[in-house]
């Protein structure tokens, strides 16, 4: 397959498994996705779909044992970056051509160290600053991400900064190298509205200052609304859906993203009721066998408790796996 144009990253057939003691767990199940060059691809689908695993194993931080990545690709610039030997995937992709901003940056940030050695490490190790030099970088990229007295708050640790500022940390560390592309695993969960806003509008800000794509993973289709130009719509380890943005929110195809969509206040016309989704993910270690949705579709139809569907063009730009759609 060859590597779709425009495209930065392009993730094909990616296959994890987790080695549990109850048996094999397929995390991650053929996952297709592409990522453009200066554009935000918005992962979205219920908490343990596989949305950060997928994200993981681009940088192959999924931890082994008990994971393996036992299949697929991930091209990055005519590089397969599952492929290449881990300290050249070290030296010349992680922090410094590809960023990833973690979930929680209360646990992403060591608490023993304060945040000028903590990003100043990321100078050192990926542009061969001295201490002092790399020190003075610090400060700059804190100002540049919004943090006030920047100069003196990097002697501080992490518990002294509130979580908005915390996660501006984080966004400073992963644009250190200035990126040609970031990862953002969920980066406005842990705060609230207001904060959340001012962190998108960053984000949104800095990609378009830096000219870097972003891969934006999230539960919240406000965010996707606010960010993303594409979506890509996960379940069970499986992409269901992918298309432009608009397309999603004017067109949905797949009846499990017409249920995230229903089920979103945001998104629900004023005087509808909300509904939800009926049951639950299946489970992983044991899935339905057909498509892995219709215990909880109700447009399932016999074949679809048999047989997978296939992925299939649906419009322009839009994929969809699904047998309403073949």
């Amino acid at each position: 397959m060859n590597t779709e144009a425009g495209a930065l990253l392009e993730i094909q057939d990616l296959e994890v498994v987790f080695h549990l003691e109850e048996g094999p767990l397929k995390a991650v199940d053929g996952a297709m996705l592409t990522v453009k060059t200066e554009r935000v691809l918005g992962l979205v689908g219920e908490s343990g779909c596989g949305k950060s695993v997928t994200a993981k194993s681009i940088l192959r931080l999924v931890p082994q044992p008990p994971g393996e990545i036992v299949a697929g690709k991930a091209i990055f610039q005519g590089q397969d970056l599952l492929k290449i030997p881990r300290d050249r995937l070290r030296k010349e992709y992680r922090g410094k051509q590809i960023s990833m901003i973690f979930q929680d940056p209360m646990t992403s940030l060591n608490p023993v160290f304060s945040v000028g050695d903590q990003l100043a490490e990321v100078f050192t190790t990926h542009r061969g600053m001295g201490k002092k030099e790399a020190l003075e970088a610090s400060a700059e990229i804190l100002e540049r991400v919004g943090i006030p007295s920047a100069h003196r708050r990097i002697r501080d640790y992490p518990h002294q900064f509130s979580g908005g500022m915390r996660q501006r940390v984080m966004i400073a560390m992963a644009l250190a190298c200035a990126p040609k592309f970031l990862i953002a695993d969920e980066p406005t969960t842990a705060l609230d509205v207001t904060i959340q806003a001012q962190i998108l509008e960053l984000m949104k800000e800095l990609q378009r200052e830096m000219r870097s794509a972003i891969l934006l993973i999230t539960h919240n289709l406000g965010v996707v609304a606010e960010m993303a130009h594409e979506v890509a719509v996960m379940y069970a380890g499986q992409i269901v859906e992918s298309c432009p943005v608009e397309e999603f929110f004017d067109n949905p195809r797949h009846p499990y993203s017409i249920g995230l969509l229903r089920s979103f206040p945001g998104m629900v016309p004023k005087g509808e009721r909300i509904l939800s989704i009926p049951g639950s993910i299946p489970d992983m270690l044991n899935p339905p066998p057909g498509c892995r949705f219709h215990p909880r579709c109700q447009e399932a139809m016999p074949r679809c408790r048999r047989e997978s569907p296939p992925d299939r063009m649906a419009g322009d730009n839009h994929h969809v796996r699904c047998w309403l759609h073949v």
